[in-house]
């Protein structure tokens, strides 16, 4: 039996319409894509940390620390990308070889195009978005004969179009930008101080922290990003100022985290179709996201833009929040109960879920 006969064979058995003999089209087997499909539904916030990771590699947080050899691999990695692509998409289909042929000489010319576009533009993180969003935009409409997929394609293309826009703003604002916080890095009384001492003393402040301002918010995030700057500076050898600007990769991830839990979140109650794609793209393409995803700082307004401050005394308000503190934890603000709830019930419902494949 030839391979296409028995590709044709297996595309029934998964439901794509696509790979049928009727089709002359170029899609992607849909075996293959369920196999990523798969991998991004099983673990999206080790996916997003991955990629968090790897751009961070390249940007460091910002356009002014572009590595130069970053066009060079952005390039080699989409040409492999796409060569990866054309090899599935014909190897159980040699008829489809001169089309392939044609789509992979238009594919490199683009790639090339938009590599010398990016390297003369003016905001190189302008045209990561652009080139991101042609990417997902291909790989949405090789996929799009996949029906049985259709909610793994919109989900997909909603959440891959919102991390690009964060990850724009992140190359386009600077840390010191946007942050309601005041004063910088090694300065006593902010969140960049507060995570300033930490690095340097190894220790949580052993002082009433509201006789400094900021120092009375929960610290987990202060000590990541003092770990992070650690690592950066001392291990990676990165640059002060290139490992400060790298911070704002952390409240990308939290802010592609929240995402992902608001996705989660939904397809818990099995919505589908528009009921899951309207919320989704709210919160996805929220304004308060984007901005989160550049802040270097992790919890409340600052007290001076805090609306409890009106008509208050800033020590009341540092001591009504010092003492709500100890009720919350040390370490997390619990905040919306509403969240919350939604949280333990879905990890209710995969402790469950994971008790019932483990039961015989």
């Amino acid at each position: 039996m030839s391979r296409s006969k028995l590709f044709s064979k297996n595309s029934k058995r998964t439901g794509n319409r696509s790979h049928g003999c009727r089709c002359s089209c170029i899609c992607l087997p849909a075996a293959e894509s369920n196999r990523y499909f798969h991998l991004l539904e099983r673990h999206p916030y080790l996916c997003s940390l991955f990629l968090c990771l790897l751009l961070n590699a390249l940007y460091f947080g910002g356009e002014a620390y572009l590595a130069q050899n970053a066009v060079l691999l952005e390039t080699l990695a989409l040409l492999a990308a796409g060569a990866a692509v054309l090899w599935r998409l014909v190897r159980y289909q040699p008829q489809k070889k001169p089309a392939a042929v044609c789509v992979s000489v238009v594919y490199t010319l683009l790639v090339l195009a938009g590599a010398w576009c990016y390297h003369e533009a003016r905001h190189s993180g302008l045209w990561v978005l652009v080139g991101g969003c042609a990417v997902l935009s291909g790989l949405f409409w090789l996929t799009r004969k996949q029906y049985h997929n259709q909610r793994r394609r919109v989900s997909l293309l909603l959440l891959g179009t919102s991390f690009l826009l964060k990850f724009f703003y992140v190359c386009y604002t600077p840390i010191t930008r946007r942050q309601h916080d005041v004063g910088k890095f090694g300065d006593a009384d902010n969140h960049a101080g507060y995570i300033t001492y930490l690095l340097q003393h190894h220790q949580l402040p052993d002082f009433d922290p509201r006789g400094h301002w900021q120092f009375y918010h929960p610290p987990l995030h202060h000590m990541i990003s003092a770990l992070w700057l650690w690592l950066s500076e001392h291990v990676f050898g990165i640059s002060n100022a290139a490992a400060q600007e790298s911070l704002q990769t952390l409240s990308l991830f939290y802010a592609m985290a929240i995402v992902i839990t608001a996705y989660r979140i939904l397809r818990h109650f099995r919505l589908e179709g528009m009921a899951l794609y309207a919320p989704l793209a709210v919160v996805a393409f929220h304004p308060g996201f984007i901005l989160f995803s550049g802040t270097s700082r992790c919890g409340d307004q600052s007290v001076d833009s805090h609306p409890e401050t009106d008509g208050h005394g800033i020590d009341e308000i540092l001591d009504r929040k010092y003492q709500r503190q100890r009720f919350h934890g040390i370490l997390a603000d619990p905040g919306n109960k509403i969240t919350v709830y939604y949280i333990i019930e879905l990890l209710k419902y995969h402790a469950q879920k994971h008790r019932y494949r483990k039961a015989p």
